[in-house]
């Protein structure tokens, strides 16, 4: 049950990512609010919508991707991004009752505050790769909310341990490895440890190209992302991230699709990298201390 309410709650949360992609373009991302209010309407024709026409996913389904008054063909970004929004919703919900063996309706109210603040985590994730891909542009306000998100985690990791609330076996997701290694009086270390990664990159990948191989954006979604993965599962993050990425883009110059000159936004690979990070790091860093057992992360 937990899982269908998930994928459900998150598909709605996707139509709302919709709309503030399509609405909020970068000359008007200093007017949040003005532009998400209202109803909504065809971006088309500009008939504004009734409820049986916003239901996610199977409104689409159902007008066959069409306007049904102007008859328009809609952009399939409407049911992937809410398809995708639900699978991470889902995603979410699994992993924690993989870790922490959820039984009934309902988790803990410790444990839902940790998938509520990670869903919302993906869901400004997924807003932040569709927007780069449409504008090229990393949207500012969504940095900034996983900034804050990140302060908020962090504290709550730290609450948590206080109340030896966490378990202590390898849990190697999210930074709950990391406050299982240090105690809470190390903070300065922790912040230390989850910052390199992300200030390394940040020289050798912005600094050294002079901001041509990566942008501002992309820089501070690096730090955001530090501050909320932590070490060591950073590293997995920044790694699928750039291997996924430069894969993609050797199929783009090959094929004939992108030159080496041209822009490849690099947001969504940063968002998949920390999705496939966040349910399969603890499967990631115990197959690599089987291959190294003497190096430590």
């Amino acid at each position: 049950m937990l899982f269908l309410i998930s994928f459900l709650i998150g598909i709605s949360i996707g139509s709302f990512l919709n709309v503030v992609i399509f609405r909020l373009t970068p000359e008007k991302e200093t007017s949040f609010i003005k532009e998400i209010s209202g109803r909504s309407y065809c971006p088309y024709c500009k008939k504004k919508l009734v409820w049986y026409e916003l239901i996610p996913l199977i409104s689409f389904i159902i007008q066959n991707g069409k306007c049904r008054n102007c008859h328009h063909k809609l952009s399939w970004q409407y049911p992937i991004v809410e398809f995708l929004t639900g699978l991470a919703f889902l995603s979410v919900s699994w992993k924690f009752s993989k870790i922490f063996y959820l039984i009934g309706f309902l988790p803990d109210i410790k444990i839902l505050i940790l998938i509520i603040l990670f869903q919302i985590i993906f869901s400004l994730l997924i807003l932040i790769a569709v927007y780069d891909v449409k504008y090229y542009l990393i949207p500012s306000f969504a940095v900034y909310a996983l900034f804050l998100i990140s302060i908020v985690l962090n504290f709550y990791y730290f609450y948590l341990q206080k109340i030896s609330f966490l378990p202590n076996y390898g849990l190697n997701f999210s930074g709950i490895l990391n406050y299982l290694i240090f105690t809470p009086q190390n903070i300065i270390l922790k912040i230390l440890m989850a910052l390199l990664p992300g200030i390394f990159t940040i020289g050798f990948a912005y600094l050294f190209s002079k901001g041509t191989a990566m942008g501002l954006g992309d820089v501070l979604l690096i730090l955001a992302l530090s501050l909320i993965f932590l070490w060591p599962d950073i590293l997995i993050v920044l790694f699928l991230s750039f291997v996924l990425g430069t894969i993609t883009s050797l199929i783009l110059i090959i094929s004939k699709k992108k030159t080496l000159k041209d822009i490849v936004p690099f947001g969504p690979f940063l968002a998949l990298g920390a999705f496939i990070a966040f349910l399969f790091s603890d499967i990631i860093i115990n197959n690599y201390l089987l291959i190294f057992p003497d190096v430590f992360l």
